[in-house]
């Protein structure tokens, strides 16, 4: 039903999404030359997952996955990586990290 531009919605479901648990688990090898795999168990109310790395103290790169291993290519021989992964669902994002270092040979 709408008057004047407004919507009015009869029988709507309100859904309140929890936070996602935090990711546990995380392992980060090296995969093929200059990729690391990194994976994780899969946290409760998770919809997908957001993975930090970077070498050093340099800027954060990210990506978004859904399953619980992604590999990160492209990357520089010689330096050590830092990898986290963040547990997102379509409302929130958990509070906690889950964090490994790799050194790519």
């Amino acid at each position: 039903e709408s008057k004047k531009g407004a919507t009015i919605y009869k029988n709507a479901e309100i859904v309140i999404a929890k936070q996602p648990a935090a990711v546990k688990g995380l392992s980060a090898k090296l995969s093929k030359y200059n990729s690391i795999k990194a994976s994780w168990n899969k946290a409760d109310g998770a919809d997908g997952y957001r993975v930090y790395y970077r070498t050093g103290s340099g800027k954060w790169s990210s990506k978004t996955v859904k399953g619980t291993s992604t590999v990160m290519s492209g990357l520089k021989s010689d330096k050590t990586y830092s990898v986290k992964v963040k547990a997102y669902n379509y409302t929130e994002e958990s509070n906690s990290y889950s964090q490994g270092i790799i050194r790519q040979g």
